[in-house]
């Protein structure tokens, strides 16, 4: 059956990679809202996604700090 919509499923990356999101469904979508409004308004779209991606890279990069911070408390090391 085919339906009319693209559906995204995870799962499988979560559980032979251990991937995980590094922002938030809400996030993302806040995110996504303000780069079309801001495209809407005829801004510097090349800024605003340099923006966004700079965010997106924190992000990770945070998380990544999170995880060794946690290996280190379980005494696992990376």
């Amino acid at each position: 059956m085919r339906t009319g919509y693209l559906k995204l499923d995870s799962s499988m990356a979560r559980t032979h990679l251990g991937w995980r999101s590094m922002v938030s469904v809400e996030t993302a979508l806040d995110w996504t809202v303000e780069w079309y409004r801001a495209y809407l308004r005829q801004e510097d779209m090349r800024s605003m996604t340099l923006q966004h991606i700079g965010r997106f890279h924190e992000c990770g990069r945070q998380g990544l700090e999170a995880i060794r911070r946690q290996s280190i408390v379980f005494g696992f090391s990376r």
